[in-house]
């Protein structure tokens, strides 16, 4: 994983040497050891972390510490740094979920939670999981991820919050359910007994009961109030009268102390103080850049502050890396351009370029640009940001650049081509179609007049820019494509593999893709072949395992759509070997199986349909690609409407509409026209008028690829209405029309099916020997690809068992279903099953994500309709009725 991170963010710090022990607290956790997640609420100062920290230190646990900071609101971010600490727990599902962040944009946010947290399951050991400063993070979908997680929490794992304000999340139902242990400012507070102990730890001496109370009191057992005291004594004489003082007349305590410790400190301490509090985490080394001072002089001050307990924090066991208490930073920083403003010499801009010059040089890009972007040093921000495109861009991060981009000022951007086309490209990845399309030309524009005037060129990655041409027309081509503008896609294509390098193969390989795509959806498939084929044959092994391999499973829908069943079931046979050799977390598999799930649906196997559907779900529940599950569903309803089983059909027509997802693969068939189709072999209807407008569009010699299988609908309307004579001879034009083309495109499994509906036809017209004619064409043409859902589907079934033996099983269950006078849905069925299997609720609200409740109403939901009132009768009664 090629990330830049600081490491020293996933360490758990350190305690502080004179620990008081609080028994109370500790008592507190360990009696709730049951609760998942421990909620440690309070402002800032109060001793959350070092509370936890000590907690884990004591019990020994094994734990993934994780300090937050408002970078880490970037959502991919956030997971890289998960991903790090779960490294230390288990180096095999670390490497799996490495693979699956990969895929983050291939499967979509939904599917790639559901299969992290199913990763996490499999960690065999007890673990907790900190989230330091969880406050800081305002991102809803990192808050989504984490109620899942709390939702669907491991057996082994707890969760620490760590926080000054309560998170968005339903804590109500947590208490319930007894899933939470709160620790909030009454647990956190010292009681008069631990104050005294820390004061006399702290002061060297013992403070007398009453004046610790005092204190006590005063700072109403606050840690960091304490400790700011405690500061604020060194070298007073008389303690007891500082402590009766202090606690008459201070209002504002903070503000108060704070500037006593700084008073109490030498010039040189809080002059290193003031100007380090701009770094949110600090190493010798990068302390002595940013003060301009020899080596060694900040490894000095460092032992000082830590031996005088100014707030520090180690970061590491080897002491490399420190941060300040965050309450303690935050007021030395709102102190210090006071501060710079009476010496100066240096400005907190200043300050800023030198930290980022310090990173730049560490090879720290990321946070050398924090530093520039803070210090208004914005054109060695672009310079940086614009050579992090293409790497964030290629690792799925384009919304982390986009966001630091848009920190730049919009000028900077108009002016540089590579920054401008990243830009372009990034509004692209993240779906702003319309605004990429204004930098895209701005990026054209500058790259014509700097490749004339080379002298003046502002480019800090000379090889993007020297692709530029190329990956804005890829850019156009990708919009063409997005917006079905058939036209643009061919003509930007065209331009990109022109313009692009023979070298690129990742690039020229998604440019050949969407220009088959473009062929497909107009109907020349032949020609889409010899583009994929011809591009997989070019780039080989030059591209990676899951870009060569998802070629693969496009080709193979292509050949789906032709007919080409063989083809199809030999290739994807290959292709799941393949990813099964090269891939831990085979996110391709659920849409492979699926792949052949729609081969055996074609070839008239029902029950081998239903053995690959259970396959694909079993991969498809922890990874998939985004368009899945909506194609699963609609596979069903394709088969429960084979079966005569139209309200399972239509069940699972409205799941599908549910998951629906935009799929650049050509859609032959729309959700809208298979429910219409469903429905008019449920029971025959009147034609709307909205059906009737689509008549003249039929009546063409040449109807267009992607309304073929409307054309087909509408003419099993036709036929199911008993039309009169004009109709039925408007469905035998379309059927000529719709068999003339898959001829001419060598698409066999379509010609069969217009064949055997064009026999229909014939059937419906009286002409029978003409449909004897039809029928026996189809029939050559099936039998060398096996291609029987055609006669399965329009034929009676006897006359269509001659053809394909008819699989019964799945049809006997789901009719005794149907007998049911409420049948079970499609998710009532996969709860029973379950429920059948032995699982608890809980076991199936895990499986299938539900929630608890949902699962409990579902059982209720199944009680009601096999008239049972209890598990073992439901399982009982699925089995009598032949359900299961």
């Amino acid at each position: 994983m090629n990330y830049q991170m600081l490491r020293t963010k996933l360490n758990q710090p350190e305690s502080a040497t004179l620990y008081v022990p609080r028994k109370d607290i500790e008592k507190k956790l360990s009696d709730n050891s049951q609760a998942g997640l421990i909620l440690v609420s309070s402002f800032a100062g109060s001793g959350k972390t070092t509370i936890i920290s000590e907690w884990i230190r004591r019990g020994h646990f094994n734990y993934l510490w994780y300090s937050l900071d408002a970078r880490d609101n970037d959502l991919q971010l956030f997971f890289i740094y998960l991903l790090e600490g779960i490294k230390d727990l288990d180096q095999m599902i670390a490497g799996d979920l490495l693979q699956l962040w990969e895929s983050f944009d291939s499967i979509g946010y939904d599917a790639f939670m559901r299969a992290f947290i199913t990763n996490l399951h499999r960690i065999d050991k007890e673990f907790v999981l900190v989230l330091d400063d969880y406050h800081i993070i305002e991102n809803e979908k990192i808050d989504t991820f984490i109620q899942l997680l709390i939702e669907y929490l491991p057996v082994k794992m707890k969760v620490v919050m760590i926080t000054r304000e309560d998170p968005a999340f339903p804590l109500s139902k947590y208490r319930v359910s007894n899933k939470i242990l709160e620790l909030r400012i009454a647990d956190l507070r010292f009681t008069k007994q631990e104050a005294a102990t820390f004061l006399a730890n702290q002061l060297g001496q013992d403070i007398d009961e009453e004046h610790a109370a005092l204190l006590t009191k005063r700072t109403e057992g606050w840690i960091a109030g304490l400790q700011l005291a405690v500061l604020s004594m060194q070298g007073v004489q008389d303690i007891n009268c500082f402590i009766k003082e202090f606690s008459g007349r201070h209002t504002y305590v903070m503000d108060y102390l704070i500037e006593e410790v700084l008073e109490k400190q030498s010039q040189e301490t809080k002059e290193f103080l003031l100007k380090t509090s701009i770094l949110e985490y600090f190493s010798f080394n990068l302390c002595d850049s940013l003060l301009d001072q020899g080596s060694g002089y900040s490894s000095r001050m460092i032992a000082y502050l830590q031996q005088n307990n100014l707030f520090l924090i180690p970061l590491d066991q080897d002491r490399k890396w420190y941060r300040y208490h965050h309450l303690f930073r935050e007021l030395l920083r709102q102190r210090l351009p006071q501060y710079l403003q009476g010496m100066g010499n240096i400005t907190v801009e200043e300050l800023h370029c030198r930290a980022g010059d310090w990173f730049n040089q560490e090879g720290l890009s990321m946070e050398a640009i924090h530093h520039y972007l803070a210090g208004q040093l914005y054109d060695q921000a672009a310079a940086l940001i614009e050579c992090k495109w293409a790497e964030m861009d290629g690792q799925s991060q384009s919304s982390t650049w986009l966001a630091m981009s848009r920190l730049l000022p919009e000028s900077i951007i108009e002016n540089r081509p590579v920054l401008a086309l990243g830009y372009g490209w990034a509004l692209i990845d993240t779906g702003d179609l319309q605004g990429s399309q204004k930098w895209l030309a701005r990026a054209q524009k500058l790259y014509d007049f700097y490749a004339n005037n080379p002298e003046k060129l502002p480019v800090s990655d000379i090889n993007q820019f020297k692709l530029l041409p190329a990956t804005i027309a890829a850019g156009y081509a990708y919009i063409a494509a997005a917006t079905a503008d058939i036209d643009g896609i061919f003509r930007h294509t065209h331009d990109a593999l022109a313009k692009a390098p023979p070298d690129q193969y990742q690039l020229r390989g998604i440019i050949a893709m969407l220009s088959g795509f473009a062929h497909w959806t107009s109907g020349d498939l032949l020609a889409a072949e010899k583009i994929i084929v011809d591009m997989v044959h070019t780039v080989g092994n030059k591209v990676n395992d899951l870009s060569i391999n998802s070629f693969y499973l496009a080709l193979g829908e292509l050949y789906i759509q032709m007919g080409r069943l063989k083809d199809a079931k030999t290739l994807l046979k290959k292709t799941i070997s393949q990813v099964d050799g090269v891939s831990k977390v085979p996110i391709l598999w659920a849409s492979l199986y699926l792949g052949l799930a729609n081969i055996a649906y074609l070839e008239g196997s029902n029950q081998e349909v239903y053995e690959l559907l259970k396959k694909s779900r079993e991969y498809g529940q922890n990874y998939a690609l985004m368009d899945w599950e909506y194609k699963y569903y609609l596979l069903f309803a394709k088969l429960y409407a084979s079966e005569g089983l139209f309200d399972m059909a239509l069940d699972s027509i409205c799941e599908s509409k549910k998951a629906y997802f935009v799929n650049p693969i050509p859609d032959y068939c729309s959700l809208e026209e298979m429910e219409l189709l469903i429905q008019i072999r449920k029971g025959p209807g009147m034609l709307s008028s909205e059906d009737q407008l689509m008549v003249d569009c039929f009546e063409t010699k040449s109807i267009p690829y992607l309304a073929e299988f409307s054309a087909a609908v509408y003419t099993e309307k036709i036929l199911a209405e008993n039309a009169d004579p004009p109709m039925l001879k408007k469905a035998g034009i379309i059927c000529n029309a719709l068999t003339n083309s898959a001829k001419k495109q060598k698409r066999m499994g379509p010609c069969i099916n217009y064949l055997v509906l064009a026999s229909k036809v014939k059937e419906a017209k009286g002409q029978f020997g003409e449909r004897r004619l039809l029928l026996d064409e189809a029939l050559v043409l099936a039998k060398d690809q096996d291609y029987h859902r055609p006669f399965l589907e329009h034929l009676s079934p006897d006359e269509g068992l001659n053809y394909v033996k008819k699989d019964v099983l799945h049809l006997k269950k789901e009719m005794a279903n149907q007998r049911l006078i409420e049948p079970l849905t499609i998710r009532e069925l996969e709860v029973l099953v379950l429920i059948v299997s032995g699982l608890s609720n809980q076991e199936i609200s895990n499986r299938l994500f539900l929630a608890l409740s949902t699962v409990k109403g579902y059982n209720q939901n199944i009680y009601a309709k096999l008239d049972v009132k209890r598990r073992t009768e439901a399982v009982a009664k699925a089995h009598e009725l032949g359900i299961i």
